[in-house]
This record gives structure tokens, C-alpha cells and sequence, in this order.
């Protein structure tokens, strides 16, 4: 077992007491002071770091509130621009009578696109913005989509308004009788098209349906006076001039009403003149075209034919005028007396064709066949002369024939020095002149038929340069007459009438001598210098 020694201190040796305590205390105190300041030190710098990172979040934070808010007002105002235009060209193509095309705008448009917008915020400052901005905006198209669907539908009001109103308008001035049905209709029917609209608040309506009403029964009761005068000015205007009518015809409106009274009445004198006019027109046009089949008949060359028609059956012919018969009767008569001479009735066509080819308007222009006639019946025309002038009037009642008359009236007018004064005597001592124009003029009209009927051009037969140009020497030839015909002709007609060499005639103081030729026409020398040079003038 260990031996343990005990050991007593000695007199001088330390003794335990307060002293150390206190000063181990005090050293401790001192240790904490120390570290305490230490602590303190740490931790002022720890708060200087910690505000250093505060403001430097801080600063972060604005710059993305910033960018988020700065890029968030160019989008707002692309994306209001852009659901603005799309709501009027909504607004343009709508149903002014669907009262859901705003909301399903605003429902399936305008909400989808808000929403996008408000989800592309992310800081707390983005947000607010997107969320006063999007109610805003929100707010403003609730208004427009309203307000535009509300002038749609006083617009499609209206609209119906007018296509009502002009029914029964049309309707009272078919039938002005009809005008107090007309007029409980609008009651009904046109105040209940501002009532019934979903889209219009109730002061419009009532003020369009006031409106409405009035001016659609000015507008009826206007339309049945109208109508009832046209069917019987007097008692029209004196129904409509009462007092029943008067809130819904102006003075100023009833004076034209009066005036269309009046209007009515001479366009009923006028109407009446026209239809006799047109009634005498009808049965004249008649008459001349039986007449012509008369005349076709006794012109036939069948006897047979030609027999049918008599002075007897043309009296009892009532298609024909009076005048028609008249003439008609003595054109059979005239039958029976010889044939118009060919130099009379030759004369009378030229000029009847003439005149036909006048321009319309003058007082010498032939406008039917009456005087063609009448010139058959005086004797001034014979039958083949009558069949071309009716020809030629009949072709004259066509544009293309009325044209192609008109180039033959030219033509022969440009020839008809060539041919009635070939030579010095024609149209002087020698009037066979216009007899020559008119076999021409015969002729040319032959042509013209033959061409025409064949599909050939017609107007070849007056255009210079034509192969078959009637405007050639060659083709004036057989229509020119010579110096030595006209001589002879005029000797003829001097001579005494009688057969001077009939047997048992004695003829004295009478020599026969040789004439001398005649002199020819010298280049360039007139008709009257040539006659002059001959003595004869």
C-alpha cells in the first residue's frame, strides 16, 4: 500500500485567502472587457456588411421594376391599339341585333390578352402597374364595346325602320285606302324595334321610338296622298287637305301636293291625246298595209289575181281609211285608162324619191305613202315607177337602208351633170335630160338590190376606185346623151304633125338639102360657150 507522506507548509509559505480570488476576477473581467470590445467591433462591421448588401439588393430590385415597368407601358399601348382595331373590325361586320358580340369580345378577347400582359410581371412593382393598367384598360373597352353596339343598334333600328316604313309607303300608294292599317302598323311595329333592342339603354329608345313613329306616318300619309291623287286628283286632294291629315302634311308640302293634283290632271289630257294619236296611228298603219296588198293584187299580171279587188269590196273594207278607200276606188278606176307616159311618170318617181330622201324636219320631206299614191291616181305614175318608190320608202324605214339611200342620194347627185348635161342642148332645148338621170337612177337601185340580196357590199357600186364603180366613163356612157340624138330629137318635136308623105299629098316651097356636121365640143370649153359658138344661144 503506498506510504503517504504528510507535508505541512512552512511559516513563510502562501496561504489561500481573498487577495487571489479578486485578482483572478479582475484579470477575468479585464479578459471579457477585451473580447467584449472585440465582439462589439465584429459586429459593427458585420452591420456596415449586412446594410452594404441591403443596398445593393435594394438597387437590383428598382432596376428590374424599372426595365419590367419600362418594356410594360410599350407593350400596353401596342396591345390597346391592337384590341382596338380588332374590336372595329368586329364592330364593322356585326349583327347590330346580337347583343352577345361585345361580351364575347370582351370575354374571349379582350380578358385572355389582359391576362398574358398582368402573368409577364414578376417584380412587386411590375405587377402594380400591370394591375392599374389592365383595369384601366379593361374599363375602357367595357365603355367603347357598349357604346359602339348601342350606335349599331339605333343604326340597325334605323335601318329596319326604313325598309318598314318604305313597305308600307309602296303598300298606301298602290292602295290609299289602306292607309289606316298602314298607320296601326307603325304604332306596333316600328316602336317595338327600339323596345325590343338589347343593345340600346331606354332614353334612346324612347327618344328613337318618338321620332320614328312621327316621321314614319309624315312619310305614309304622305305616300297615300300621292297615290290617291294619282288615281283621282280632285277627290285626292280634298281628303288629304283636311284636318284629319294636317300634323302630318306642311303647308309647303300640301302646296306640292296641289301642285301634283294638277300635274296628274294634265298628264291625263296629255296620255288621252296620245292615246288617240297612237289608236289613229295603229289603224292608219293598218290601212296603208292593206292597201299595199291591194295594190300588189292589181299589179299582179294575173288577171285572176288582179280581179279580186273592186271598187265594191274596197267600199266595205273598213281596215282601210276613209280617205285610203276614197283613193283606192279611184286607183282602180284609173286602171282603165292607159298607161302614165314613161317621161311623165319618170319625172314624178324622181322627184317623189326626192323627197323622200329629204332630211326629217323638212316641210317638203315625203312621210308616208299618201302622196305616192295620190300621184298613181292623178295618172302622174305608173305601175313599174310606183313598185320602185315604194321600194325605196320602204328601205328608207331602216337605219342601214336610210343610210345606203342617203350614199345613193350623194352619189347621183354627183353625177347628174355627167349624164343630164352631156351635152350643151340637155336641160335647154332637149328636156330628156332628167329622163336619162332617172334610168340611171333606176339602174343604180337595181344594182343595189341585186348586191345586197347576193351578201355582195352595195357601197362598192359609189366608191371610186371600185371595180364595179358606177361612176366610171364607161358606165355613164349608156346614159349620156349625144349632141347628134339631141338634134334630132329636137328636130322631131318642131316638125309639123301629119304624114306630109302620105299618098295624094303636095308638098311645094320645101328644099332638102345636107346639113353640115355638127361641130364637136372643144377640151375645156363650156356648155354655154359651145352653144354660143354653135349660134344657138
Amino acid at each position: 500500500m503506498p506510504n503517504i507522506r504528510e507535508y505541512n507548509a512552512p511559516e513563510l509559505g502562501l496561504r489561500p485567502n481573498n487577495t487571489g480570488m479578486d485578482s483572478v476576477v479582475a484579470a477575468g473581467r479585464r479578459t471579457a472587457a477585451a473580447y467584449r470590445d472585440a465582439g462589439d467591433t465584429v459586429t459593427e462591421l458585420g452591420n456596415r456588411v449586412a446594410s452594404t448588401v441591403r443596398t445593393v439588393g435594394d438597387v437590383a430590385v428598382k432596376f428590374a421594376e424599372h426595365e419590367e415597368v419600362s418594356k410594360g407601358a410599350a407593350a400596353f399601348s401596342a396591345m390597346q391599339a391592337d384590341l382596338t382595331k380588332k374590336w372595329n373590325d368586329t364592330a364593322k361586320n356585326a349583327d347590330p341585333n346580337d347583343p352577345a358580340v361585345a361580351q364575347k369580345f370582351r370575354e374571349e378577347v379582350v380578358e385572355p390578352r389582359l391576362q398574358k400582359f398582368q402573368d409577364s410581371f414578376l417584380t412587386s412593382g411590375g405587377q402594380k402597374f400591370a394591375d392599374s393598367h389592365t383595369a384601366k384598360l379593361r374599363d375602357e373597352m367595357f365603355t367603347k364595346t357598349a357604346a359602339d353596339m348601342s350606335t349599331l343598334a339605333g343604326i340597325a333600328v334605323r335601318n329596319n325602320y326604313t325598309t318598314t316604313v318604305n313597305s308600307l309607303s309602296n303598300m298606301v300608294r298602290t292602295d290609299p285606302s289602306s292607309l289606316n292599317t298602314a298607320l296601326s302598323t307603325v304604332d306596333s311595329s316600328v316602336g317595338a324595334l327600339a323596345d325590343s333592342n338589347p343593345n340600346m339603354d331606354a332614353a334612346t329608345a324612347a327618344r328613337i321610338k318618338s321620332e320614328l313613329t312621327l316621321s314614319a306616318k309624315s312619310e305614309i300619309v304622305k305616300s297615300a296622298a300621292i297615290g290617291a291623287i294619282s288615281i283621282n286628283p280632285e277627290a285626292g286632294l280634298k281628303k288629304f287637305s283636311g284636318s284629319e291629315y294636317a300634323k302630318y302634311i306642311s303647308g309647303s308640302e300640301l302646296q306640292q301636293l296641289t301642285q301634283q293634283a294638277k300635274a296628274v290632271q294634265r298628264a291625263e289630257r296629255v296620255d288621252q291625246s296620245y292615246q288617240r294619236t297612237l289608236a289613229e296611228q295603229q289603224r292608219k298603219d293598218a290601212s296603208d298595209q292593206r292597201e299595199g296588198e291591194l295594190l300588189e293584187k292589181l299589179h299582179s299580171g294575173d288577171p285572176s289575181v288582179a280581179g279580186t279587188v273592186s271598187a265594191k269590196a274596197i267600199a266595205s273594207d273598213w281596215t282601210l281609211t276613209r280617205e285610203a278607200r276614197e283613193r283606192m276606188i279611184n286607183i282602180v278606176n284609173r286602171e282603165t285608162k292607159p298607161e302614165t307616159a314613161a317621161a311623165v311618170s319618170n319625172g314624178t318617181a324622181s322627184d317623189l324619191i326626192r323627197r323622200i330622201r329629204l332630211p326629217i324636219g323638212d316641210p317638203n320631206r315625203v312621210n308616208d305613202l299618201n302622196p305616192v299614191y295620190e300621184a298613181l291616181e292623178n295618172g302622174k305614175l305608173n305601175k313599174s315607177d310606183l313598185k320602185f318608190v315604194r321600194e325605196e320608202f320602204a328601205n328608207m324605214r331602216t337605219p342601214e337602208g336610210e343610210q345606203l339611200s342617203s350614199r345613193q342620194a350623194d352619189f347621183i347627185k354627183g353625177v347628174k351633170p355627167l349624164i343630164d348635161s352631156s351635152n350643151p342642148l340637155l336641160s335647154k332645148l332637149d328636156p330628156s335630160g332628167s329622163h336619162q338621170l332617172y334610168r340611171f337612177t333606176i339602174d343604180l337601185q337595181r344594182k343595189v338590190s341585186e348586191y345586197r340580196n347576193a351578201g355582195r357590199d352595195p357601197y362598192s357600186l359609189m366608191t371610186p376606185g371600185s371595180p364595179d364603180y358606177m361612176g366610171w366613163p364607161a358606165a355613164l356612157a349608156p346614159y349620156q346623151k349625144p349632141i347628134q340624138d339631141s338634134l334630132r330629137d329636137i328636130a322631131a318635136a318642131l316638125r309639123p304633125s301629119g304624114n306630109l308623105t302620105a299618098p295624094g299629098t303636095t308638098i311645094t316651097g320645101i328644099s332638102v338639102q345636107d346639113l353640115p356636121p355638127v361641130k364637136p365640143r372643144q377640151p375645156n370649153e363650156t356648155p354655154e360657150q359651145y352653144l354660143k359658138r354653135l349660134g344657138i344661144k
